[in-house]
């Protein structure tokens, strides 16, 4: 009988394995909660890939722990509330072409996407096109994230941010974000409850 059901669970295990694309607008490596995510995944037994940016003195690909890293030449820096729209949208294109590239090679089943930018989630286009699932995983909301950093009020910019984070979030099969109090936000902007799940950021 026990033989019986580890085949069954066996077969079950084989059948569920996906190829799970990542791509986050940050040093992999230096993200932990990225980091536990993909290799959570990877013991399970999942092809997972990362799309990352990449510092000057990383290679622009290799393979960590399982994960597969492929990295776009683009530096970050500090700067103000136009350089950070810019840097964002330049990444955006970046990350495009990349996930692009390897989804015609690959064929992901999932494409996670971590913000920030929300707007990171239409990296997955092709791939959804062709039957992936995108997950939108909402680290900090980001109209108030840039109210609290820039001091900013409610104005053009975080109207703009708001609908920008409304249209990701739809287009997203589904979201995850860190704690209830960020889920109740999202939910007072429109976002059914039932499409988001909360993963705390802890090991």
């Amino acid at each position: 009988r026990f033989t019986e059901v580890w085949e069954v669970w066996e077969k079950r295990m084989t059948v569920s394995k996906k190829r799970v694309g990542m791509v986050v607008h940050a040093y992999y490596l230096r993200d932990a909660r990225v980091i536990r995510y993909a290799e959570a995944l990877s013991e399970a037994g999942h092809e997972v890939t990362v799309v990352c940016l990449q510092d000057p003195h990383d290679p622009p690909t290799e393979r960590v722990n399982g994960v597969d890293i492929y990295r776009v030449k683009f530096e970050r820096r500090r700067g103000g509330k136009l350089w950070y729209i810019w840097e964002y949208v330049w990444a955006f294109v970046l990350f495009w072409f990349k996930l692009t590239r390897l989804e015609l090679k690959q064929h992901f089943d999932i494409i996670h996407v971590h913000n920030m930018p929300d707007f990171l989630v239409f990296t997955g286009f092709v791939p959804r096109l062709r039957g992936a699932k995108v997950i939108l995983d909402l680290h900090d909301p980001m109209p108030e994230l840039f109210m609290s950093k820039y001091d900013l009020r409610r104005g053009f910019i975080i109207r703009a941010l708001e609908i920008e984070e409304k249209i990701s979030c739809w287009y997203a099969d589904h979201l995850i974000t860190v704690d209830q109090s960020f889920k109740d936000i999202f939910i007072r902007r429109g976002i059914p409850a039932d499409k988001i799940s909360i993963v705390r950021n802890m090991p």
